[in-house]
Parts: structure tokens; C-alpha cells; sequence
């Protein structure tokens, strides 16, 4: 289990990661698989880059937005190129088809040599976006702190580009120090 997520009425979502894939779960108060969600109470979702083999590979988290709707972001970065990758689902678990490209969006032009991994920290916002740590790739790095919309955007209003970090990545709001 990676993440669980309380709701109002107390239920909750649950993340889970399997070998190539996470399953997102929604249990209602009494302790049952909610049947309207998903299939069964569960939706599968493999996907082969932000999880590369191992089940620690890629870390995921879930936000749930004002509107119902489920956003999930894990690492989607390739050879150095910092990215993430966002998945929208509809309150009951199917694709949101209007969300980026059939429910799936990446975001790039991130700073590069960094990653978020099963490690990373990431805080769902009340605005249902997120706000997550990446780990530099390079000796000498320290943190890259990012906060993102519930649009899968950095949200400028974060460090004047939508993140900061302790390494000079060309941020003016960078505080060049080891946490």
C-alpha cells in the first residue's frame, strides 16, 4: 500500500502498486469494496514507464479534487529528463477522457537529474494538486520542491515558476543549501 485517503463520509482510496502497475481501491465507511468504483471496487492501470520492473521503482500518489474527480502523478523521467506523469479518473473510476491526452498528461521542461521515486514525499493539495519532493541524481544535489495544479501545471505562484530548490537549477528562488 502506498497511500490511503480519507474521505467526508469515511471512505477511503487506496493506492496500491503491483509490478508494472498500481491498482487505485475505493472502501466504503463500513469497510467494503465500493462496487460503483471501478471494476468491483478497484481500477488497475499498468503503466510500463512510471513503473520500469520493480514495484519501488516509481512512486504514485493521489489527490482527490473538489469535483470528485481522482488525479495521480508518478515519474515519468527517461535519461536525465525530469518528468512526471499525470492520470485523471472520473469519480467512479473511469478515464477522464478530456484530461490531456485520454486521461494521461506529462509534464516536462522539469529541472534535469532529478526523479521522484517510492521515496519522495507528496502532499495531496486541497485544490487537488500536489506538492512533492524530487531527489537530485547528481552528488552534490539536494531538493527540488514542486507544487502543481490540479490541471497537472506547475503553479507559478510557487517560486515564480512553480518550484524551488536547495541546488542552483536557474530559479531565482533557489536557496543553494543541503536540507
Amino acid at each position: 500500500m502506498v497511500q490511503i485517503e480519507i474521505q467526508a463520509d469515511g471512505s477511503l482510496f487506496v493506492v496500491g502498486v503491483l509490478s508494472g502497475s498500481f491498482v487505485l481501491a475505493h472502501i466504503n465507511a463500513g469497510g467494503s469494496l465500493d462496487s460503483s468504483f471501478g471494476s468491483g471496487g478497484m481500477v488497475l492501470i499498468q503503466d510500463n514507464v512510471v513503473f520500469r520492473g520493480g514495484v519501488n521503482d516509481g512512486g504514485i500518489r493521489l489527490a482527490v479534487q473538489s469535483d470528485g474527480k481522482l488525479l495521480t502523478v508518478g515519474d515519468a523521467s527517461i535519461g536525465g529528463t525530469f518528468q512526471l506523469r499525470f492520470r485523471r479518473f472520473l469519480p467512479h473510476g473511469e478515464v477522464d477522457t478530456s484530461f490531456g491526452s485520454n486521461g494521461v498528461r506529462t509534464l516536462g521542461d522539469l529541472p534535469r537529474e532529478f526523479g521522484y521515486f517510492s521515496t519522495g514525499l507528496a502532499i495531496a493539495e486541497p485544490g487537488g494538486g500536489f506538492t512533492l519532493t524530487a531527489v537530485s541524481l547528481f552528488d552534490g544535489g539536494t531538493y527540488l520542491l514542486l507544487r502543481v495544479t490540479s490541471d497537472g501545471n506547475l503553479d507559478p505562484t510557487f517560486g515564480g515558476v512553480g518550484y524551488v530548490s536547495g541546488f542552483d537549477v536557474g530559479n531565482p528562488h533557489d536557496v543553494p543549501v543541503r536540507l
